[in-house]
């Protein structure tokens, strides 16, 4: 029996037994919570760019996976929380570093007060024995007034040392002023935690898929996407320069790779047979999102349904001349 007392409390004072013996419901709950976060980042970017291209959330349903892996690509957003982790480790090793060193200062002050010395009292006595040390080796006769000066200083270190008093009961704060530090702090905690979250997980993947947005028009039209809210002062439309707007095309540029040009027609006859050509952002049902050099285009064929056919870009504007000679080339 003493012997797995022992054992039992043995392995309660060591950490890292208990991480070994719940390794595996760590490991589901890091997986859920890293799957969650991914979840809310998918999601804002794709509300950043419904919202920038004024296409509307509901219309097109997105798998849970795929919102997941959305998140999970989003290095920027990775790069920002390893950055606030770094940030957060490094500022708690640093509290702790100092904590450490001001603890180490105050039992030097705290050996010297119990010894009847300070700082200055401790440096005034060593001045004094250097100055007899010097005196005496030069054989000077100071070395008799230095001594004098040193022994009334009286005595020293150990012998110097007060005798301890008797251990008298602990101050004990009052209980509301410990109540109230407390809320503050929790509150503190609470409101840092809550804006660090709106931070990552939603403000900076929403302005990602409003600049995805952004870059993907302007790489397919060479104009700047309009405003689809009404502007604040911080989201006031600044002219971008040359540069910027270079750099931005080729990002679009790079985003559109991953999306077919696309020819769609109507399967109905009664429409006329209209085609439309574009990347192919997005299809669900009877709408699709179409992005070509006129815009971006929103249509809805209802039940009569559709069908597409990927194409070259330039072939696509050929045919469509062809089919419609009214239509602007």
């Amino acid at each position: 029996m003493g012997a797995k007392r022992k054992q039992k409390a043995s392995r309660s004072r060591n950490p890292a037994q208990w991480f070994e013996d719940h390794a595996l419901e760590l490991c589901v709950v890091v997986i859920t919570l890293m799957t969650a976060v991914c979840y809310f980042i998918g999601r804002a970017g794709l509300v950043g760019w419904y919202d920038a291209a004024g296409v509307p959330q509901l219309v097109f349903s997105w798998p849970a996976q795929d919102v997941v892996i959305r998140g999970v690509t989003d290095e920027d957003i990775w790069l920002l929380v390893l950055l606030a982790f770094g940030g957060s480790g490094l500022y708690f090793l640093t509290l702790s570093l100092v904590s450490a060193l001001i603890s180490k200062q105050a039992a030097k002050v705290r050996d010297l007060r119990d010894r009847g010395e300070t700082v200055w009292s401790r440096g005034e006595r060593r001045l004094c024995v250097w100055a007899a040390r010097r005196a005496r080796l030069a054989h000077s006769p100071s070395a008799a007034l230095a001594t004098v000066r040193w022994r009334t200083l009286g005595k020293r270190g150990q012998l110097r040392r007060k005798a301890r008093k008797a251990v008298s009961k602990p101050w004990q704060p009052p209980v509301g002023v410990v109540a109230m530090v407390l809320a503050a702090c929790v509150l503190i905690a609470v409101t840092f935690g809550y804006a660090s979250l709106i931070l990552l997980l939603h403000r900076a993947p929403y302005a990602n898929g409003v600049r995805a947005f952004s870059d993907q028009y302007l790489a397919a039209t060479g104009q700047e996407p309009p405003l689809r809210q009404l502007p604040s002062w911080a989201q006031l439309q600044v002219p971008m320069s040359e540069a910027s707007k270079e750099a931005a095309i080729l990002r679009g540029r790079r985003l559109l790779a991953g999306y077919p040009f696309v020819r769609v027609t109507p399967k109905d006859a009664d429409s006329g047979g209209e085609v439309d050509c574009g990347w192919l952002v997005q299809a669900s049902g009877g709408a699709l999102v179409l992005l070509n050099s006129q815009g971006l285009l929103f249509r809805s064929f209802g039940d009569a349904g559709f069908s597409w056919k990927p194409v070259a870009p330039d072939a696509c504007v050929k045919g469509a001349a062809a089919a419609d000679p009214a239509r602007p080339r």
